[in-house]
């Protein structure tokens, strides 16, 4: 059960509202009682909260809400507003919004959390310290004193909450229980003659590089000749000589090894601060988890490039860099051939890839030809061929049910134990322009309309009577439908164009989209891939032989690099099989997620 904790400052010229009920919490700011209260009543109500945040009058509300659902929280912002964590002892910002901008953040949520919804007049209003008490100690002591500061404060409205998640019973607090084990150490201390500090040092340095070439020496018995006392004289020298020689190199090394490490400690120092507040950030902060990582390595670049001889420092750069490949989420794979389709036809090459559960339909675009495998490249079948679908260019997969477009239709393909055929599901009442993309999600059919910048949607073509067409965007939706490379849906209607934007619909509607967290961004992408089960979105960028990985709010999580991604088409995604397929001509690639 949530437990709240509400604080409100002065009622200056606005008004504000705070909604808690069945794990959605919401704080709403209106210039006035009369325009806010129905605003409120309609984000309640929504069966499509993004939606209806994305599309609320910005210059007049300001809003913030969080949904908890199945151990994760997703918060949407709306204004001069900010969403605040405290997990593990630790504070940090999830998001933070501004005048006329929406933005949204999602992430596990455990227990012992504490969030904070509030308006940015709050830091204004109230020390840090005592905010990052409120966060870290949510009791009714911290939580009196935040309060006790707004009620003197009297500029600007401070509208605030507390959410805190009770940590379970007979689990300790995450920031409990962190005390390491303890290590014996024992320190060795060799009394010296009193000598001038200078002689001190160096008869000390002397002492352990003797030892050091003492140990060094193979073990072997003396035998003492009395018949050549100059001979065993002069070799007594020669060897004194040696070993003297020998004691200045190493001490000289040595001292060249720390002057080495000197000079380079304040940079490593540098490193390995940011390296760990990019660790601690990941969950907390992931947008700033990741600019802190991009500093690591670009110090580390710097680092490397000096060319350094010391073995610690060489050390330390090899273990800096691969922590911080997983905190990047860069890897460098080598994909695995999960399957050759043309053994199944010569000469079979890859056109469209349309995902339904664990079942993968491909279509070769040239020969007409398509074929169904699994995840794992088994139960490999030929469903149609030329001469039941001889226009087939896109194919669509719902519910087990497989769509393709031929020429001015689209035809469902039904197999018998004697027969496959394409029976017609939809055939336009009018004339489409030039359908080059095809999805199906819940029933229905998608249809994009290069040529009549125009979506179609044909409700229950799973069914024996599809029903009439209609104009899917809005009409106020502005979008070149022109340029697309790729379609999705998971709920929301996911586009590609072939300059790299992504656009993101909702009944119609375009929903603000931004990708963040991303170094290098990609400029040609080829294909998108997501799905209602999956947490993130995929995109191929085969210019820079690289699947980026990022979540639905558009924050950069992972990506994969491989040669062979550069004659990569099209891809698909199991994240509970962790396994990703690419296809390239005929070849089927499997990489393993991380």
């Amino acid at each position: 059960m949530l437990q709240i904790t509400k604080i409100i400052g002065r009622q200056t010229d606005a008004w504000s509202e705070v909604y808690v009920k069945n794990g959605l919490v919401i704080l709403l700011i209106a210039p006035s009682q009369e325009i806010g209260s129905p605003i409120l009543k309609e984000i309640v109500e929504s069966n499509n909260l993004p939606s209806t945040l994305h599309h609320l009058p910005s210059d007049d509300i300001t809003a913030i809400a969080l949904l908890f659902k199945s151990g994760y929280v997703r918060g949407w912002v709306l204004g001069n507003v900010q969403l605040n964590i405290g997990r593990n002892g630790k504070t940090g910002i999830l998001v933070a919004g501004k005048k006329g901008e929406a933005k949204s953040v999602n992430g596990p949520a455990k227990p012992g959390d504490t969030l904070l919804l509030t308006t940015t007049s709050l830091f204004a209003a109230v020390p840090d310290k005592e905010i990052t008490a409120g966060l870290v100690n949510p009791t009714s002591e911290s939580f009196s004193q935040i309060a006790s500061f707004i009620g003197k404060y009297n500029k600007d409205l401070v509208a605030s909450v507390f959410v805190h998640l009770p940590a379970q019973a007979g689990l300790p607090r995450s920031n409990q229980g962190l005390s390491g084990k303890k290590f014996n150490i024992k320190v060795v201390r060799v009394k010296l003659p009193k000598l001038p500090q200078a002689s001190r040092r160096a008869f000390s340095n002397t002492i352990f590089l003797s030892s050091l070439f003492l140990k060094r020496l193979r073990r072997r018995e003396i035998y003492i000749s009395e018949n050549h006392p100059k001979r065993s004289a002069f070799i007594m020298g020669i060897s004194f000589l040696v070993m003297v020689t020998l004691v200045v190199v190493i001490g000289m090394q040595r001292s060249s090894q720390e002057t080495a490490l000197a000079k380079y400690q304040p940079l490593m120092i540098q490193i390995g601060s940011n390296l760990q507040a990019s660790k601690d950030l990941v969950e907390l902060n992931a947008a700033r988890s990741q600019e802190l990582a991009r500093q690591v390595k670009n110090d580390l670049a710097s680092l490397a490039a000096d060319s350094p001889k010391n073995k610690n420092v060489l050390e330390f750069i090899n273990q800096t860099e691969s922590d911080l490949n997983d905190l990047l989420g860069e890897y460098r794979v080598t994909p695995s051939v999960l399957v050759d389709l043309s053994l199944v036809r010569d000469g079979f090459q890859t056109g469209e890839v349309a995902l339904d559960g664990e079942k993968i339909t491909v279509l070769d675009n040239q020969k007409r030809l398509l074929i169904s495998f699994d995840f794992a490249g088994r139960n490999m079948k030929v469903l149609a061929g030329p001469d039941t679908i001889p226009q087939a260019r896109l194919v669509a997969i719902d519910d087990g049910q497989v769509f393709v477009l031929d020429g001015q239709r689209v035809a469902r393909i039904e197999q018998s134990s004697s027969q496959t055929t394409a029976r017609s599901a939809i055939i336009p009442e009018g004339s489409w322009g030039r359908i080059s993309h095809l999805a199906a999600f819940t029933g229905n059919l998608y249809l994009l309309d290069s040529a009549k910048n125009q979506i179609w949607r044909y409700s229950e073509a799973s069914s024996e009577r599809a029903g009439a067409g209609e104009a899917w965007l809005a009409k106020d939706t502005v979008i070149d439908l022109s340029n697309i490379n790729s379609m999705a849906i998971d709920g929301y209607l996911w586009l590609l164009d072939k300059n790299g934007q992504i656009s993101r619909l909702s009944r119609g509607n375009k929903v603000g989209f931004n990708v963040t967290g991303l170094e290098k961004a990609w400029i040609t992408p080829v294909a998108l891939f997501t799905a209602e089960n999956l947490k993130n979105l995929y995109i191929l960028d085969a210019e820079k032989k690289r699947v980026v990985v990022i979540d639905k709010s558009g924050v950069y999580h992972a990506q994969y690099l491989s040669d062979q991604l550069k004659e990569a088409t099209n891809l698909v995604v199991s994240e509970e099989n962790k396994k990703m397929l690419i296809f390239a001509g005929s070849k089927v690639y499997e990489i393993e997620l991380k």
